[in-house]
This record gives structure tokens, sequence and C-alpha cells, in this order.
């Protein structure tokens, strides 16, 4: 049975944010990459974009949440039949399961790389230390994941903003010089010139990782609902402003971050190796939260946490998402995973718009 919908503690919403936040933030986030490719190199312009996918993922977030408590939805599986239906709603899970699982491939192939650049660690060694504090982690089931996530996500936004703050203190170009310099590269890698196709690209693409995440969350029944749908969408409003900040920083020092794979770590080396380091730890623990938050969304579609082989079976997606790491570096699998969600999403997004219009004329 779920707790009162009236309690709402105020520890346990920073919690759930923390925890949203921490499942959000993967190497994409902490090497800025992901930013650059679908926002900073529209420049200016980049904040349009940006504005309308944080209109629609709070959205988003807020009405998953809220439909997983209303109409007792208990996993990814009852979310999408609830807004797909039963056919198209299987194949729609199993399609996030599967995507959610290659990129939890990808963070360990990522961190095993920012081990390699940070710390010299070979790269075959680094994979199997991302193995083994993957699983480790993801065994430990949701409750102590949250836990454990949302105490390491305050730190990487910590240094975040003063990677930031430094930025804007020492820009190396002028807000519409920068601006321009990043428009006006064409080496840059780009999801589309469009900025309103690039915005809902960029929204579909965490559709599917986020509304599976918030799903799954909105099953604890030591939560309230208002704890569930406020602390989701708490989570994703910081993260929208945290974009906002970093595509400032961007603008401001585009001749530093142009042409850079890890723009936010060019960034942090202006503050001196020492920072940089840390920096390069941080980046870590931002790829691990990811790893083991995807992990344990694909386990848990498999196996309740209650059952006696979740364990066995949370080790074992570690272990294939360690073989998938082998077949390519992180650029080349999260390339190949963000160009066919952010399509698929669509769909995903589609279904949910339908299904409320269904739900208002039914009323009527």
């Amino acid at each position: 049975m779920q707790t009162d919908n009236k309690k709402l503690r105020i520890k346990t919403i920073v919690i759930i944010s923390g925890a949203y936040i921490s499942y959000s933030i993967g190497a994409g986030f902490g090497t800025g990459v992901e930013l650059m490719q679908y926002f900073g190199v529209h420049g200016a312009v980049g904040y349009i974009g940006l504005i309308i996918t944080a209109a629609l993922a709070i959205s988003l977030t807020f009405v998953v949440a809220h439909d997983c408590r209303k109409y007792g939805l208990q996993d990814m599986n009852d979310m999408y039949k609830h807004y797909c239906g039963k056919y198209l709603g299987t194949l729609m899970r199993w399609y996030a399961v599967i995507i959610i699982f290659a990129i939890s491939g990808s963070m360990i192939s990522g961190g095993a790389e920012t081990l390699n650049s940070t710390f010299h660690i070979d790269l075959r060694v680094g994979a199997i230390l991302m193995l083994v504090v993957t699983a480790l982690t993801s065994a430990m089931g949701l409750k102590k994941l949250m836990d454990i996530l949302g105490c390491i996500a305050p730190v990487i936004l910590v240094a975040v903003l003063i990677i930031c703050v430094s930025s804007y203190l020492m820009p190396s170009d002028g807000f519409f010089e920068g601006s321009q310099i990043l428009q006006n590269d064409k080496t840059a890698l780009r999801i589309s010139n469009s900025i309103v196709l690039t915005a809902i690209l960029n929204f579909s693409y965490a559709t599917l990782g986020s509304g599976s995440y918030v799903s799954s969350t909105a099953s604890r029944e030591d939560l309230s609902s208002k704890e569930v749908i406020t602390g989701n969408t708490m989570g994703q409003i910081i993260m929208q402003i945290f974009q906002a900040l970093i595509l400032l920083a961007f603008i401001l020092n585009a001749s530093t971050v142009t042409g850079s794979d890890i723009p936010l770590l060019n960034l942090s080396a202006r503050l001196g190796s020492g920072f940089s380091l840390f920096y390069g730890i941080i980046l870590m623990l931002a790829i691990y939260t990811t790893a083991t938050g995807m992990s344990w969304v694909v386990t848990a579609n498999i196996q309740k946490e209650s059952s006696k082989w979740y364990k066995p079976i949370a080790v074992l997606v570690c272990v294939l998402a360690y073989v998938l790491s082998l077949f390519g570096s992180f650029a080349e699998l999260m390339n190949k995973i963000m160009s066919i969600s952010s399509y698929v999403g669509l769909l995903f997004v589609v279904c949910i718009v339908i299904s409320k219009i269904y739900q208002l004329v039914k009323k009527k």
C-alpha cells in the first residue's frame, strides 16, 4: 500500500531530486559533449532550443509521475501499455530496455576511457573496474541506489558550477563573438541545422530513459504521491537550469571549447592541473551514476527486487553491458544510440499526447 498522499518530507524530496539528477547525469553531461552537439553549435540561438526542451521535459516528467501514481503504474511495462496500448506498449517497453542497456554499456566504455585519460589506467582494466562497481551498486536495489546517487549528485553539480562561474569571470570571448564562433564552426558535429527539430529530438532522446526511471521510482510504497511527483519534477527543473548555465560558459569561451570532444574538461583545465584532476574524478562519478541507474532499470524490468534472482540477474546485466562496451568507443556507441533513440522517442511522446487528449474527451 502506498503512503499517505498528503505526506511531503523535504529531505525525501531532496533525495529523490538528487537521485533523478544523478540518473540523468552521465558522460554526455559531464563532458559537455551532448549539450554542445545539440545546442552549443547553434550559439545564442541554442537557448531557444533549450527553452523548448525544458518546457517539454518538465511537463512530461510531471505528467508521467502523476499518472504512475494515479493509475497505479508500477513499472515500465505498465507505463508503456497505459500510454501506447497493449501491443505497441510492449514493443516500446522492450525497445526502451534495450536502449537503456546499450547506454549502460556505453557508460562502461566511457568510464574506461576517462580512467585512461585521467589516471593512465589500461582501457581493459578500466572497463573491468567499471563493471565491478556498477554490478555491486545495481545489485543493492533501488532504495540503496537512490540514497547513493542522491549523495553524489550535489558534488557533481557543485564542480560544474565552479567551472561555469570561473568561465564567466575569465571569458576568452564576448557573448556575441562567442556565439558567432560556435555557429560558424563547420566541422562541429550537430544533431540538426533546425533549432526546433534539435530541441524536439533532444527531448525525445531523453524521454525513454527518464520516463522509465520515473515510473520505477513511482512504485516505491514508502513514498507519497506528492513526494514522487515533486521530487522527480524538481530534479528535471534543476537539470535544465544547469544546462543553461553550461551553454553560457560555452558561448563566453567558444574559442576554448570549439573542436573539443570534452569541452567541460577543457574549461576545468584553466583552473589548474589539480582541479582538472579533481574534475576527472567527478566525471568518473557522473559516468558511474548513469551506468548504475541504467543497469538497475534493466534489471528491475526482468526481475522484481524481492525475488531471489534479482541480484544474480543484476550482475548478469552488468556483465553483458561490459561485453557491449567492447564493440566500440564511447563516442561511437553514443552516436548510434542517440541517432536512433531520438526518433523512436518521438513515437512515445505522440502516444502520451494522444492518450491525454483521449482522456480529456472521454471525461466530457
